[in-house]
């Protein structure tokens, strides 16, 4: 900015020489006025859109290091995905290489625990399989040392349930990251005419409350809203009916 003003002085210096003079009088006074203001007033200009571009790339940054300013839509809390955690109920099947010995298929005990032959009782409840693997891994360590150990889910017991106005209301097992447009649509989809789709409902147990989200699936399948809601474990999702008025 220094240098823009030094510019701008030097100019109206030249400018200034070679304007003759009149009647012994300096006739160029007033031309050198104009352009002072006018050298003065596009310094100001400029600063000013300086300053302001500075201070527009110092709340962008504020805004980034600012979780607290994102939308709510970018709740983990309502969007997040969490059906790859075992639950009661789930079969697993654990297989060591060499030591085929330790082989076993169980089911997850409604205490959230495994029984297995040389680690004993071993929880395994909210844990990914590899976090049970992991697990078992160090547990077995003096007893099958080294001796790769795969865990894989036989039989999930996660499911969700959707009723209402769907043709064929039920239990849907978790086999993969479901939204609730997909449960719909594994429930047959939604029936013509008497489905409303804009106030979808969807039940969850939250720390032994329930709580209830209302999802606008209609907005989804126009294409006006790309916000993702994954089900969870036992999730309850509700077509609820149109109401007419007549």
């Amino acid at each position: 900015m220094k240098k823009l003003i030094s510019c701008v002085g030097d100019f109206i210096s030249a400018r200034s020489k070679s304007i003759p003079s009149e009647s012994g009088v300096s006739a160029r006074f007033p031309v050198i006025l104009l352009l002072a203001m006018a050298g003065v007033g596009l310094a100001a200009l400029l600063a000013g859109c300086e300053s302001a571009s500075q201070s527009f790339d110092m709340a962008l940054a504020a805004q980034a290091n600012n979780p607290s300013t994102a939308s709510a839509g970018s709740d983990s809390s309502s969007y997040g995905y969490s059906t790859n955690l075992l639950q009661e109920g789930d079969v697993v099947s654990i297989m060591f290489r060499y030591s085929t010995n330790f082989n076993t298929i169980q089911k997850i005990s409604l205490d959230g625990t495994l029984n297995l032959q040389g680690a004993g009782e071993v929880k395994a409840v909210n844990k990914t399989v590899l976090q049970l693997q992991d697990e078992l891994t160090r547990s077995y360590q003096s007893l099958a040392k080294d001796d790769p150990i795969t865990v894989t889910v036989v039989t999930p017991v996660s499911a969700v349930y959707v009723t209402g106005t769907v043709n064929r209301p039920g239990k849907i097992v978790l086999e993969h990251p479901m939204t609730v447009l997909e449960a719909i649509m594994e429930a047959g989809g939604s029936i013509p005419l008497e489905a409303n789709l804009s106030d979808v409902l969807v039940l969850r147990v939250v720390d032994q409350k329930q709580k209830v989200y209302h999802i606008n699936v209609r907005r989804i399948l126009d294409g006006k809203d790309s916000t993702v809601f994954y089900l969870k474990p036992f999730d309850i999702v509700r077509v609820p009916e149109k109401i007419f008025n007549y």
